[in-house]
């Protein structure tokens, strides 16, 4: 088997708003680490848009819930809180083992498709060979 050879862009091409579908899966690639050697990948499924009127914007749910058959009931929603994590452009909410996320609406989604995931994997993988075996934490505001 041979894996197709591609280019890759320097950059992260993030799923733009207006080309989600409810019910497919995307994904987060972040890194928890300043070289960006430690991806962590989220597989999340787009469940809609405003699905409360607390929290406009843009749903995610876990995909493992999502695939189990859970599903979000609005009707059980709480007023959702103010504010998340300092730092984060989304904010996140637990209700009976789901998570969600909403993410605020603009022109990209916040997230990837699965071969933009693959290629920030990639990255991540040409970016590995040259390491010099040193982690180096994100610095925090605390840090600074």
């Amino acid at each position: 088997m041979r894996f197709e050879a591609r280019d890759l862009k320097p950059y992260v091409d993030r799923v733009k708003t207006a080309d989600l579908v409810v019910g497919r899966p995307y994904f987060r690639v972040t890194f928890i680490d300043q070289d960006m050697l430690i991806p962590d990948l989220e597989a999340l499924v787009f469940i809609g848009r405003n699905l409360h009127p607390d929290g406009p914007g843009l749903y995610y749910q876990d995909a493992s819930s999502f695939l189990s058959g859970e599903r979000l009931d609005t009707a059980e929603l709480e007023p959702f809180p103010k504010t998340d994590v300092a730092g984060h452009d989304h904010f996140t909410f637990e209700m009976n083992d789901k998570w969600f996320d909403v993410y605020p609406e603009r022109e990209d989604a916040g997230v990837v498709d699965f071969d933009r995931a693959l290629e920030c994997l990639m990255h991540c993988s040409l970016r590995h060979r040259a390491w010099d075996g040193t982690l180096r934490p994100i610095a925090t505001r605390d840090d600074e």
